[in-house]
C-alpha cells in the first residue's frame, strides 16, 4: 500500500527493451537515408531531363533556369522536412531510453515502428 516507486513488470528485461530501441533507431536512420537519397535522385533525374530538353532546343534558357530553380527549391524544402521528422524521432528515442531507465516496459516493436 505504501509503495512510492512503481515496481517493474516481473518479466521486465532491460536488454530486450534496449534491443527494441536499437531496432527502432536503425529503422529511423534507414528511413532518413532512403528518403534523402530518393529526393536527390528525383532531382538529378529531372535535371537530366531539363538539360536534354534544353540542348535539344525544346526548352528555352529562361524556362530551363526557372524549372531547375523550382525543382531545387522543392528538393531543399523536402530535405528540410524529412530532417525535421528525423529530429522528432530522435526525441522519441530519447524518451524511450528514459522510460527504460525508469524500468517502464516499452510498447511492442511493431507499435513503435508503425507509430511514426
Amino acid at each position: 500500500m505504501g509503495k512510492t516507486e512503481e515496481e517493474p513488470h516481473p518479466l521486465f528485461d532491460v536488454s530486450v527493451e534496449l534491443t527494441k530501441i536499437h531496432v527502432f533507431s536503425e529503422h529511423v536512420h534507414e528511413r532518413l537515408a532512403t528518403s534523402i537519397s530518393n529526393i536527390y535522385a528525383f532531382f538529378v533525374g529531372f535535371l537530366v531531363l531539363f538539360f536534354t530538353l534544353f540542348y535539344s532546343n525544346i526548352l528555352p534558357l529562361v524556362s530551363f533556369i526557372l524549372a531547375v530553380l523550382v525543382f531545387l527549391a522543392g528538393t531543399i524544402y523536402e530535405s528540410l522536412h524529412i530532417r525535421r521528422q528525423y529530429q522528432k524521432s530522435i526525441v522519441t528515442i530519447s524518451q524511450l531510453i528514459e522510460q527504460v531507465k525508469e524500468k517502464k516496459e516499452l510498447p511492442r516493436l511493431q507499435d513503435l515502428i508503425h507509430q511514426r
